[in-house]
């Protein structure tokens, strides 16, 4: 049953009628005005250089406000005059000709009236200014389409297609590259301007999911990476970077699933079997995180941070001796400085562990000459010389150790026990020299 309309409704829409006929009734006379232009007025107005086309906004409105004339030219065009709206458009040209908003408003209307050729040159002008605008790159492909017809045309597509394929590696890049330098907000900005191109780029995502995590917005990486598995659920980086945000908001369960789906997708992803294992690794499961570790070993046996952290998990289940084999096969790998420190580090710990001080000791000499301002170095190397019983020299290597860092609270303690030590050895030395001086006395 059909709803009657009440007076009011009737009163409400009849004003409404009003008001649009009294607007067509002004863009009419305006209209008129412009075309009854005299001649001699109109050569002396502000012309629109190579995007003159016959049609002239001289006198249109009085006001000088670029973004108020074109909302007036949108009125228009949304009530079908296209005609009368490039008027304004015209008008916004000639007051801001380096914005894009007005061309892109006119070709819409040329192109309403099928005025092709016109409206692809004023789409294109509004890509030089601004090469990214998604709605400007849709029209002149919808444009173009239309055009398709002319053998012209299918070449210019191509060619506009090659030029924005080029834009998006070369935006990629600078991302990328910026990405790799820690740069991570400044990263950001080109990933968002290839997704602004094309918002399925799925290596932009990645890239900025990436960058959102290195940044700790663990929630905004969520939001953004089930977002990406929406539009690829196949793709198995984005469980893996999914897993990696969930596990650092302590979403234990899901993160687990999240990188096991990665690797039930691509059986190859070793990132995922690798930040699979750091995640079990720190639930202490340390069995099985060595075996991811594996895996990952077996899918890129040249990479030095897997032997590592399988080592570090070896270690913490207390398989001492594996764990040395495993930091003795970084020895043939290429690595950072900030590796190298790590593997001399923990090396040394598990020498220690099974007492094989010399070798431990010869870790830590090493890690000295790598890094001579590293004060762990100092003071696990004083540890061990203790070991070895060299009190007197350990004492020099944990000042060292305190001199580069007045906070550490062992080597300070270790320090006071050595001091104790040979305080009381240095008493016990004088006793005896004592007792033997009065040995001799009575002998004489």
């Amino acid at each position: 049953m059909k709803k009657t309309k009440s007076k009011r409704d009737i009163k409400i829409n009849s004003k409404k009628i009003k008001k649009i006929n009294n607007t067509q009734k002004n863009i009419k006379q305006k209209w008129q005005k412009c075309t009854l232009w005299p001649k001699e007025k109109i050569n002396g107005a502000a012309e629109i250089s190579e995007f003159d086309d016959g049609s002239f906004s001289v006198g249109l409105h009085e006001s000088g406000d670029y973004s108020q004339i074109n909302d007036y030219g949108m009125e228009v065009q949304e009530q079908e005059d296209y005609e009368g709206a490039i008027l304004y458009f015209n008008k916004a040209i000639e007051l801001a000709p380096e914005k894009d908003q007005a061309y892109y408003l006119k070709s819409v209307s040329l192109n309403k009236l099928n005025q092709l050729e016109k409206a692809l040159k004023y789409i294109k002008k509004a890509l030089e200014i601004d090469p990214i605008n998604k709605k400007s790159i849709e029209l002149q492909s919808k444009i173009l389409k239309q055009l398709k017809r002319q053998r012209k045309y299918i070449q210019e597509d191509d060619k506009i297609q090659k030029q924005n394929e080029n834009l998006v590696k070369t935006l990629l890049r600078k991302g990328n590259a910026l990405l790799k330098d820690k740069k991570f907000i400044e990263s950001i900005s080109f990933f968002d301007k290839v997704i602004k191109i094309n918002s399925k780029n799925e290596e932009a995502l990645e890239y900025k999911i990436q960058a959102l995590y290195d940044l700790n917005q663990y929630e905004k990486c969520i939001k953004l990476v089930n977002k990406a598995i929406q539009l690829n659920p196949n793709n198995s980086q984005f469980y893996n970077l999914q897993g990696c945000a969930l596990s650092e908001m302590s979403l234990l369960e899901k993160a687990s699933a999240s990188f096991q789906q990665a690797i039930f997708l691509n059986p190859n992803n070793e990132s995922a079997y690798f930040n699979l294992a750091n995640f079990l690794h720190e639930q202490k499961q340390f069995k099985d995180s060595i075996s991811y570790y594996d895996q990952a070993i077996k899918l890129n046996p040249n990479n030095s941070k897997y032997y590592l952290k399988k080592g570090f998990s070896l270690q913490d289940n207390y398989q001492f001796e594996k764990a040395i084999t495993c930091y003795n096969q970084i020895l043939n790998l290429d690595r950072d400085r900030y590796t190298e420190e790590l593997l001399l580090l923990n090396k040394g710990a598990s020498l220690g562990a099974i007492n094989r001080y010399e070798e431990e000791l010869a870790c830590y000499e090493n890690l000295i000459l790598i890094n001579p301002s590293n004060d762990e170095a100092y003071y696990l190397k004083a540890k061990t010389l203790l070991h070895l019983n060299g009190f007197r020299k350990s004492l020099e290597f944990f000042e060292k150790a305190i001199e580069l860092n007045p906070q550490h609270v062992y080597a300070k303690n270790c320090r006071n026990y050595v001091l104790k030590h040979l305080t009381l050895f240095q008493k016990s030395k004088n006793s005896s020299k004592k007792l033997s001086s009065c040995k001799s006395k009575k002998k004489k």
